[in-house]
């Protein structure tokens, strides 16, 4: 099939992307550092993948709500103390810690408020409920909230599994409020760690850096099959 002359239009386009992928790798070259030789692999839902020299181990983890034990009196802040030492008597696998600052997730606040828009009739009162919501998510994203992390680290497999879950139920029996930590957890524990909010974009070409993970052949079939009318 003899293919066409591109127009100006199309012309324009393809320049402009052409220089998006310049500028992005540009401010790769920028931030790159000590990105370039660490072993993050991938971010999966619950684990980060390590790769070196072809072995591949997770890393696995919890988030502790930790009680503020300085508004406590002696005798509670030496209880708490102690449930934690028991804990850590009981695991034997190497822990890794970490202090990270999330955002603040409201999500228990926003969901009745979405059912009560989904029943309202009253557009004044639908309208005040969509309000609300946006007041809670505008806080959200301007506040954050300590959490700490509880990690290991391990040949992905049934062994990783159990000393996760083994952590895990050591730290809720201690009277602990736990949860697995989740990709979105990662996210935070890897910017936090290199004071760098654009890593994970980096590391796994995400928003910006989402231009330059297309492969060229695909990036050239895509704009044939434009010019052809396929798609």
């Amino acid at each position: 099939m003899r293919k066409r002359k591109l127009n100006k239009s199309e012309k324009k386009a393809i320049t402009s992307h052409k220089k998006g992928v310049k500028k992005v790798i540009k401010l790769k070259k920028q931030i790159a550092t000590t990105l370039d030789w660490i072993d993050i692999e991938n971010i999966q839902n619950d684990y980060i993948e390590l790769k070196k020299d072809n072995k591949v181990e997770n890393v696995v983890g919890i988030k502790i709500k930790t009680p503020n034990i300085l508004l406590s009196d002696v005798r509670i802040q030496n209880v708490w103390l102690l449930r934690l030492k028991e804990v850590f008597n009981k695991i034997k696998t190497p822990l890794f810690h970490a202090y990270v600052y999330t955002r603040l997730n409201l999500d228990e606040h926003i969901e009745p408020l979405l059912a009560k828009i989904d029943a309202e009739t009253d557009d004044v009162i639908r309208n005040m409920f969509i309000d609300d919501i946006e007041d809670y998510k505008n806080f959200a994203s301007e506040n954050f909230e300590l959490s700490f992390f509880i990690m290991i680290k391990g040949v992905p497999g049934k062994n990783l599994t159990k000393d996760l879950r083994l952590l895990f139920m050591a730290m809720q029996n201690a009277n602990f409020e736990v949860k697995i930590l989740n990709s979105i957890d990662y996210d935070n524990l890897i910017s936090v760690t290199f004071n760098n909010d654009l890593i994970n974009d980096f590391f796994f070409s995400k928003c910006d850096f989402e231009i330059i993970a297309i492969n060229e052949d695909l990036k050239s079939n895509y704009i044939e099959a434009v010019i052809d009318g396929e798609i």
